[in-house]
């Protein structure tokens, strides 16, 4: 049999609150607002008995709240703006099932002695109807040991399907940990190919660049040696072919080009030769 809930109405009255508490208020007027008495006075209040104090009660307390930093007295003023001298509410308890009813076997065993003591009645207009409450009883019992029994199966399941769950959600939370940590792995791995292909790119790149550096001027100086040499010979052929006329006229103007493209060409390669020097 499950536990009943019952409610019960109380009720709270000015006059019983400022018996207990005017005594405080004086101490408090007294003792200079030094926050001693703080103790006695919150043994005394509590959120509701405080909506029945009066306005000057009340506005006492909510300075001395104030100046020691009282929360919970200041909350409680706030919800006792009200001038009442009389507050109600309802409590609700749990009263526990009797000690025989929490044993399905002692109940059954109590069903069974009422039975054999219906019986022994001699009177048949009393032994009847004893017979049908008795049934009643025990239909009504059987009916709340199975829905009890209900009902814990059902939190059972409940419990264990959120504990599947959460097996579930660590489960793949560990699994995706790892695939981060994997990830991560993969990437400083790429990061650190990276950077050492690139450290050895720079250094035979730097390794090259003086050897290039230094044939390339070894092969100007050569050219700049023969270039003087086929500009003679190129103007010799213009001063022999000199007198050849106008169908050798395109011919003379094209070396007169190759000559001096041959000097630009001289020019830009001192300059370099200058610049990388």
């Amino acid at each position: 049999m499950p536990s009943m809930v019952r409610e019960t109405l109380k009720e709270v009255f000015r006059g019983d609150v400022m018996m207990q508490l005017q005594p405080l208020l004086d101490r408090l007027k007294k003792e200079n607002w030094n926050g001693v008495i703080q103790r006695d006075i919150m043994q005394v209040l509590n959120d509701r008995n405080v909506r029945v104090l009066p306005t000057l009660a009340k506005n006492m307390l909510h300075i001395w709240a104030t100046r020691s930093q009282n929360a919970m007295l200041l909350s409680w003023l706030e919800q006792a703006r009200d001038d009442v001298d009389v507050f109600q509410w309802t409590e609700r308890y749990v009263e526990p099932a009797p000690s025989v009813w929490l044993n399905p076997q002692s109940a059954h065993a109590l069903f069974h002695d009422l039975d054999a003591m219906i019986t022994q009645v001699p009177q048949s207009t009393i032994r009847g109807p004893l017979q049908a409450k008795m049934n009643m009883l025990r239909g009504i019992f059987d009916h709340q040991e199975k829905s009890h029994r209900d009902e814990m199966l059902f939190r059972v399941d409940s419990l264990q399907m959120d504990i599947a769950k959460i097996h579930d959600q660590m489960a793949e939370s560990k699994q995706a940990e790892g695939q981060i940590a994997k990830e991560s792995a993969v990437t400083r791995d790429d990061a650190a190919e990276t950077d050492e292909t690139f450290a050895v790119h720079i250094v035979e790149r730097g390794d090259d660049t003086d050897e290039d550096l230094e044939e390339r001027k070894k092969k100007k100086r050569k050219g700049e040696k023969k270039e003087p040499k086929a500009e003679e010979k190129e103007k010799k052929k213009v001063e022999k072919n000199g007198g050849k006329g106008k169908k050798n006229g395109k011919k003379e103007m094209t070396m007169e080009r190759k000559i001096k493209n041959r000097e630009k060409r001289k020019k830009r390669s001192r300059q370099e030769m200058m610049e990388e020097d």
